[in-house]
């Protein structure tokens, strides 16, 4: 599933694939991951559920208004 975070040192909004089978889903549902980040170099530990619920958004068009007003990557 194709999800977004936005860097927290840029705010930019920078898109990934996010692992999302449904065994994934629930292995991965209560932990943090790290995204290295293209825009800053960084790496940033994110809420594996929040970037799903995200993702999930995303594909059903509802869009969140802090992604909404961000500049993207």
């Amino acid at each position: 599933m194709e999800t977004n975070f936005t860097c927290p040192d840029q705010e930019v909004v920078v898109a990934f694939e996010l692992p999302s089978s449904p065994d994934e889903v629930v292995e991965l549902w209560s932990y943090a991951i790290s995204i290295n980040c293209p825009v800053c170099g960084g790496s940033h530990d994110v809420l594996y559920r929040d970037v799903y619920l995200v993702g999930l958004m995303k594909e059903l068009r509802c869009i969140p208004a802090d992604v909404q007003r961000a500049r993207l990557h």
